[in-house]
């Protein structure tokens, strides 16, 4: 799922998976910076089996390991664009739905639009329908996501 990106050799040992839900009933992942572990909470979706592939649940997950590399590779970075995002969500900007001819490279997205790409990478693999009017449909699309998340 990362390919290309520097995952923590130590990463999928210090990935923390619950139940517990955000703002809105949503999912979030979340780290201290002292601490090397990050926190997914699923939002309710834990108990669907994220870890079965083809499933929304399991797309959500990929949205969140998203977060949860970003977290590991610059904390406060992440910190700043997620507070930055969601503050822009609410006041109606759709930051979930990323453009993809907006940057030339992953490090040109927000941190909600990289965790959706991400998300959406998962979704086109194994063919789950996703939303947004930026949603990559088109083959020429699709391919256009993959040259951004893994060059």
């Amino acid at each position: 799922m990362f390919h290309g990106r520097d995952v923590p050799g130590d990463f999928w040992s210090n990935i923390r998976l619950d139940n517990s839900a955000g703002a809105g009933g949503r999912g979030y992942a979340w780290r201290w910076p002292w601490s090397k572990q990050v926190s997914i909470h699923m939002g309710g979706e834990y108990s669907a089996g994220p870890l079965v592939g083809r499933s929304e649940a399991a797309a959500t997950l990929a949205h969140e390991l998203g977060h949860a590399l970003d977290f590991r590779q610059n904390w406060f970075g992440t910190a700043v664009g997620a507070l930055k995002d969601q503050t822009l969500y609410a006041f109606g900007v759709n930051v979930y739905n990323p453009s993809l001819n907006s940057a030339g490279s992953l490090s040109g997205f927000s941190v909600e639009g990289r965790a959706t790409l991400y998300e959406w990478s998962y979704r086109t693999y194994y063919g789950i329908p996703g939303a947004g009017s930026n949603y990559p449909t088109a083959p020429a699309d699709v391919q256009r996501l993959y040259g951004i998340l893994y060059p």
